[in-house]
């Protein structure tokens, strides 16, 4: 979602939310008008796939915007521990005009995707901004003219990035095409939210264009919004109904946007970013449908308008929290929006300011990507583990210390902190700055008094624990 109209939607969702609240709403409910799955169950678990992933780090990625020749930018972002990279592809600055045959402007996209690629990065790339000529509208339904045109753009896109030195394999069709008014909100890179069945129609065109050029590409659905709320864009069923226009064939991985300031839409479906993973998966189900998901989206501003409550802290939290909960959701990757602000930007989303300078949250980033990275996820600890519901906590196996664990927890509320049991005579505490702390049983730190017992405090801060093998 562009920061502009972004911005616009978070002043829009906020008075929505607190308009619930004022409302004495206590109880969650899911979005109007869409599909109402079962709620998960209280206690979450870990998908099969999300337990055996080699490296729990391998679904972190960065948005990225404005690289081309800044290698000094792009090697930074790579040093951040990210493996992913999300980048904006707009039709309309490579194929200004149309001619025949084609004419392709690949001079503003060779320079970036070199220095993205060869950082390391697994690109995503994000096909959106139609040319005046192919459509009425910059984000939606094309004519007759950019129907014809979007397969020949797509195959010339593929087989040149795709090839060496590139090597891009990830394909993503427009930006939340769930969104339904191009004319309040044309600069979110789709809206399709009023034709589902126009969109299932590209969807077919791209991915067979996309197949053709290079087999193995990965087509993504466009991550979609799915938010609602008052005087918002979205279409809440719009996933449901381009799969009813017979859509489904036609992408790789189902994809989708979360954001934290409208978790409560999804929290009876699961914990975070899983809810509304869950809720999707059940979209999928019902529609005969199982392929995996991805979510080119998740964020949290570290500054923004007064009274909304932005702060450096919250992001380093949530950071900590969105990517623990996304890998309980088993998404195949969860982008981080985004990597550096740019100058006018009302909230501030990324982990560089716009002159380039780390934020605290950067720290917190590649502590958790390292940390991540060297482990792999093995699920969510039971009630009977933490000892307390207030608790939410996540396993892993520490693959580079053979006989370590790591556990992320924190308490859910506001409350001092909670002890959280742990089966070792001794572990390190990090908190989301990078500071550790070792607590030995019965010495400072363990908030247990028994005897042969050791349990370390969890507070609304998370923390990285470590125990096991020396």
């Amino acid at each position: 979602m562009d920061t502009t109209r972004r911005n616009i939607l978070w002043c829009v969702g906020l008075l929505s939310a607190i308009a619930l609240v004022l409302a004495g709403c206590a109880t969650r409910i899911a979005p109007t008008s869409a599909p109402a799955p079962k709620a998960a169950t209280a206690q979450p678990t870990a998908s099969a796939s999300a337990e055996t992933r080699a490296a729990a780090g391998a679904i972190m990625g960065l948005e990225m915007r404005e690289v081309r020749e800044r290698r000094a930018k792009v090697q930074a972002a790579r040093a951040s521990g990210a493996t992913w990279a999300r980048y904006q592809v707009q039709w309309d600055q490579i194929e200004k005009e149309r001619k025949d045959p084609p004419a392709y402007d690949w001079s503003d996209y060779d320079p970036a995707m070199r220095q993205l690629t060869s950082s390391g990065f697994r690109v995503v790339a994000t096909i959106r901004e139609n040319p005046v000529w192919a459509s009425a509208t910059r984000c939606g339904p094309l004519n007759a003219e950019g129907q014809q045109a979007l397969p020949q753009f797509l195959a010339a896109l593929v087989r040149r990035y795709s090839a060496a030195p590139y090597g891009v394999k990830h394909w993503e069709i427009y930006n939340e095409p769930d969104n339904a008014d191009p004319v309040q909100f044309p600069d979110l890179g789709g809206c399709w939210g009023k034709d589902p069945a126009g969109y299932a129609a590209v969807l077919k065109l791209a991915y067979e264009a996309i197949k053709g050029a290079d087999p193995q590409a990965v087509v993504l659905f466009g991550g979609i919004a799915l938010e609602k709320f008052d005087g918002s864009p979205f279409n809440l069923d719009f996933a449901k109904q381009v799969l009813d226009a017979g859509g489904g064939p036609y992408f790789d991985w189902m994809n989708f946007h979360y954001y934290p300031a409208f978790s409560y839409r999804w929290d009876r479906f699961g914990v975070g970013v899983q809810g509304k993973a869950a809720y999707l998966r059940q979209v999928l189900r019902d529609a005969g449908i199982d392929k995996p998901l991805a979510c080119s989206e998740i964020g949290q501003p570290s500054a923004g308008p007064a009274g909304e409550g932005y702060s450096d802290e919250l992001t380093m939290r949530m950071i900590i929290r969105e990517h623990a909960q996304a890998l309980l959701a088993d998404v195949q990757f969860a982008i981080w929006y985004g990597w550096q602000d740019k100058d006018g930007d009302v909230r501030a989303y990324g982990l560089m300011d716009a002159d380039g300078e780390p934020k605290p949250a950067l720290a917190t980033y590649t502590l958790l990507a390292n940390a991540l990275g060297q482990s792999r996820f093995a699920g969510a600890l039971a009630r009977e583990e933490t000892g307390n519901d207030k608790i939410e906590a996540y396993r892993l196996a520490v693959t580079a210390r053979p006989g370590t664990t790591l556990v992320i927890a924190w308490r859910k509320d506001d409350g001092p902190a909670l002890p959280l049991p742990i089966p070792a005579a001794t572990a390190v505490v990090t908190d989301a700055t990078g500071k550790a702390t070792t607590i030995s049983e019965g010495q400072a730190g363990d908030l247990n008094s028994s005897a042969g017992a050791l349990s370390v405090g969890v507070g609304p801060a998370p923390v990285l624990i470590y125990y096991g093998a020396p």
